[in-house]
């Protein structure tokens, strides 16, 4: 298969990420010819506020979906929401100022959601001498190296002048390609779309937009809306024009037919009911980085946050269960975070926590138990069990569950508990 027919069977989502100013929103104008910011107060300041969602076309003509987000401070919640789901990340770095506080927290946001690939767009450089450009490669490099986009390609462009565009999109093609490769399947999935944007459209109704997970949505499905419990029918799907279809990895807009759709609104998870949940407390094993440019401080147990999934954010509770020693700056522990409200999840996927107040970045990680019994200290079954899930040993983890049952248990159970397919547990127990 080449590389074209690849991209067309695997779709992934390109997302724009960096410092405030840096020139994303310009850039994206000239890998599209479309400015992305829609709103006035956008297009008056001069900086996204919002989120901006596209379509880029790549040179085999295969069009992928394109996020670009907030650089400023201010609009970290949306710079996560708009993360979440991107295959691809690129990295728009001034060559005049090189890596600032946003691009950090930018970069250490994307890690904490899973993402893996990377393409650097060295911008500005109508603007910078060969020597500034230098520094600021070396800059990147030196930042980056210390992250998993370490070694990521860098293209020095310039939107002004179109300077590195063709460049730039070839190593968004072969980044596209290595997306594609490392997508994991899902077998026996259901679909689960995180609502970014609810509207109305005269004529048609209610219409959400997302990014598609797990697996794919036709007209005709019935969906239910996590934590409203909104029920819903599939009327007509747009994915760069009318599909009967949609693929996980896509940005949909989904029309939408059922009491109460028009209430819906960004945070809240469509998906197929009975197939996908929702939790008041979680395993995760959570990476704490500290606030980005203030003192080194330690996190205690019981700290309030702001946890972000998917694009809901709800209030809670970050709980050790490994001693109550403060956590230090680049610490990993397992932690239980108990929520306020209820939050949709499911094993593998990946939050970020904001400190309470005032909301910045401290860190996040990766679901390993959607739901959990509320406890303080961890008992040797369950060191093993959450060792197993964070390792990826999906035979280790269905042993050590069933390990920790007093009574008879079912495939349909285990696979509830872990968020597994029967299709998975069955090979675990009998591969």
């Amino acid at each position: 298969m080449s590389e074209a027919e690849a991209l067309v069977e695997c779709p992934v989502i390109v997302g724009t990420a960096g410092h405030v100013d840096h020139g994303k929103s310009a850039l994206i104008e000239a890998l599209t010819g479309k400015n992305p910011d829609r709103l006035e107060v956008e297009r008056r300041r001069g900086m996204t506020v919002e989120l901006g969602f596209g379509e880029l076309a790549l040179p085999s003509g295969k069009i992928v979906g394109l996020v670009d987000v907030p650089g400023h401070a201010h609009y970290l919640r949306a710079m996560v929401q708009g993360a979440t789901g991107i295959d691809v990340a690129v990295l728009v770095v001034s060559a005049v100022e090189g890596v600032m506080p946003q691009t950090r927290e930018h970069v250490h946001v994307l890690e904490l959601l899973g993402v893996t690939h990377m393409v650097v767009a060295l911008t500005m450089c109508d603007l910078a001498d060969s020597e500034m450009i230098e520094l600021a490669e070396l800059d990147v490099d030196d930042f980056l190296s210390d992250t998993v986009f370490a070694g990521a390609p860098m293209v020095p462009v310039s939107s002004k002048t179109g300077a590195g565009i063709d460049d730039l999109l070839d190593e968004q093609v072969a980044a596209c390609w290595d997306a594609c490769r490392a997508r994991a399947e899902l077998t026996d999935a259901a679909p689960r779309l995180p609502i970014d944007r609810c509207f109305t459209i005269k004529g048609a109704g209610t219409v959400v937009t997302g990014t598609l997970h797990d697996a794919p949505v036709a007209v005709g499905d019935e969906l239910v809306a996590l934590p409203s419990r909104t029920v819903c029918r599939v009327r007509g799907i747009q994915v760069h024009g009318d599909t009967p279809r949609a693929l996980p990895g896509q940005r949909v807009a989904l029309n939408l037919v059922g009491d109460a759709v028009a209430t819906l609104d960004r945070g809240e998870m469509l998906g197929v009911a009975g197939r996908f949940g929702q939790t008041m407390r979680f395993m995760m094993a959570f990476t704490y980085l500290g606030r980005e440019g203030a003192k080194p401080r330690v996190l205690e147990s019981g700290a309030r946050v702001h946890v972000m999934a998917g694009t809901a954010e709800v209030v809670g509770r970050i709980m050790f269960m490994e001693g109550e020693a403060p956590m230090a700056v680049g610490e990993t522990r397992n932690v239980q975070v108990r929520l306020e409200n209820s939050l949709p999840l499911r094993a593998g996927d990946h939050a970020v926590v904001l400190s309470y107040s005032p909301v910045m970045l401290i860190g996040g990680g990766r679901v390993l138990l959607s739901r959990c019994r509320r406890s303080r200290e961890l008992s040797a079954g369950e060191y093993t069990l959450l060792a197993a899930l964070e390792a990826g040993d999906i035979a280790g983890g269905v042993g050590a569950w069933l390990a920790l049952q007093t009574l008879p248990v079912t495939a349909v159970d285990v696979a509830d508990a872990l968020d597994l397919s029967v299709g998975e547990v069955d090979a675990a127990l009998h591969g």
